[in-house]
């Protein structure tokens, strides 16, 4: 990655974190705007570019898809970070199979996948993620 890549201080904290973290098996930064790139569609005509996607093995060796999007702490009660929490929610809920949702499973390679959608605000709160 080229440090112009990233739009914030938090963003390049956040790469450095998940590319060290042991969990991770491989990781994205998704190019804002970008033709063939990753992004996500809520409720709302805008698209929503996450920063980052990746997976990541969790405790019992199963991979999971992780979607992240870093904001600075000025941004989290904006109306655009409430707006990206609920679509994330709803996003997890439907991919993780909940009880109100009858979607279905993200497939990966290896077989099913459970999916996490997370805004990160602060460096405190990388470990929540992974």
């Amino acid at each position: 990655m080229f440090e112009s890549q990233f739009d914030t201080g938090l963003e390049k904290q956040f790469a450095f974190y998940i590319d060290q973290h042991e969990a991770i098996q491989w990781w994205h930064r998704v190019a804002v705007r970008q033709q063939h790139e990753y992004y996500l569609r809520g409720w709302n005509q805008d698209r929503i570019w996450p920063d980052f996607v990746a997976t990541a093995r969790n405790g019992d060796d199963n991979m999971q898809l992780l979607v992240v999007e870093t904001k600075g702490t000025h941004l989290e009660g904006n109306a655009d970070t409430r707006y990206k929490m609920k679509v994330f929610a709803q996003l997890e809920a439907a991919l993780n199979n909940s009880a109100t949702y009858e979607c279905g499973e993200v497939s990966l390679r290896n077989g099913a996948t459970k999916a996490r959608f997370k805004i990160v605000f602060r460096e405190e709160s990388f470990a929540e993620v992974v």
